[in-house]
């Protein structure tokens, strides 16, 4: 079943890096071979990020040898941490406010991954289970990220997208 439709991903599933302190460029290890120009470990800010969050190299990625990061999609996680659950902070402030803000990060962009797969999922399979569970998700997102045991909700999500009912109904889009 092609239903034709193209899934348009909502607002807060968009990445919006004005609206970020650059998260990605700090918790997300980099990998040479995967695109990142060279080797950087989580946790650790990528030399490029400037005092205002902006990549300072942005307009020239792909020729330096970034486009990893031309192609990289937190779908809206960092601004979720920045703006929302620590609004007005910066992880420069302190060790502990940058460990705080990198796990939320952390567990935001697993949650953020599986509302995309079951929105995605959902605009072309006509499943209840789907908006159930992507309802489950967004409400899980309200809550304090040091409660929220994002395993448990991926390994609830994957087992639904893998039902054969749904799978079935994906595999035929192709």
């Amino acid at each position: 079943m092609n239903t034709g439709r193209r899934a348009v991903l909502p607002a807060h599933l968009k990445a919006d890096c004005a609206a970020c302190t650059g998260l990605c460029c700090v918790v997300t290890p980099f990998d040479a071979v995967q695109g990142f120009g060279f080797d950087k470990p989580a946790h650790t800010p990528c030399p490029h990020l400037c005092d205002d969050f902006r990549c300072g190299i942005h307009d020239k990625l792909v020729d330096r040898g970034f486009p990893g990061c031309v192609v990289f999609d937190c779908h809206g996680a960092g601004q979720r941490v920045s703006q929302q659950l620590f609004p007005g902070q910066d992880w420069r402030d302190s060790a502990e406010t940058a460990q705080r803000m990198f796990d939320a990060y952390t567990t935001m962009r697993s949650l953020h991954d599986l509302m995309v797969l079951l929105y995605t999922a959902s605009v072309h399979v006509d499943d209840e289970r789907l908006a159930a569970q992507l309802a489950s998700v967004e409400r899980l997102c309200e809550r304090t990220p040091d409660a929220i045991d994002a395993a448990e909700m991926k390994r609830t999500t994957m087992a639904l997208l893998a039902d054969p009912a749904i799978r079935s109904a994906l595999l035929a889009l192709r």
